[in-house]
């Protein structure tokens, strides 16, 4: 996850975009499998400010950028290569997106990585959408939130019905 503070608005941008990979299908199967962080992978950016002038100082905005990538089950050095990913994930916006200059003008950033997830957020595995984004994983197929074998016993979270992301994770709580 890229955490972008832009010193411009890039009014011409949706609010939302995914820039997929060239070869989705390859990037889906190296994710799954849990082992090769995709170097052809797929790009969520958030440009909120399009939609809310209130996320940024006037005439600044944000970005959030999510790259789905493996979890932590196998170990990956993410600290000597999140630079260079950092790279390719900026490479890519600005290659497929009106953002071409994308890079000059980051003021404030945060990049956060699985293994900063696990370490730093205590988040098993570092998967903060939870271990495998599967069928079985997915909407309703996701373990509910009362625990059948007993009574007072309540899941919440990524992991759990209603799915991922925070206001479904609000909801998980709220249920």
């Amino acid at each position: 996850m890229l955490y972008l503070g832009l010193d411009t608005l890039y009014e011409d941008e949706p609010h939302h975009q995914i820039l997929f990979a060239d070869d989705y299908r390859k990037n889906v199967t190296e994710i799954q499998n849990e082992r090769t962080v995709s170097q052809d992978m797929s790009v969520y950016v958030r440009n909120s400010s399009v939609t809310d002038p209130l996320v940024a100082p006037a005439g600044h905005s944000n970005l959030y950028v999510l790259v789905p990538t493996i979890n932590t089950r196998h170990e990956v050095d993410w600290p000597g290569m999140q630079a260079a990913y950092r790279d390719k994930v900026l490479d890519r916006i600005e290659a497929q997106t009106g953002m071409s200059d994308l890079r000059g003008r980051i003021v404030e950033e945060r990049m956060i990585t699985p293994q900063n997830w696990r370490e730093d957020g205590s988040i098993f595995m570092g998967a903060t959408f939870n271990l495998k984004h599967t069928l079985n994983q997915l909407l309703y197929l996701r373990p509910h939130n009362r625990y059948s074998r007993f009574r007072n016993l309540y899941l919440t979270g990524g992991g759990t019905h209603p799915g991922s992301g925070l206001p479904t994770i609000y909801e998980s709580v709220r249920i």
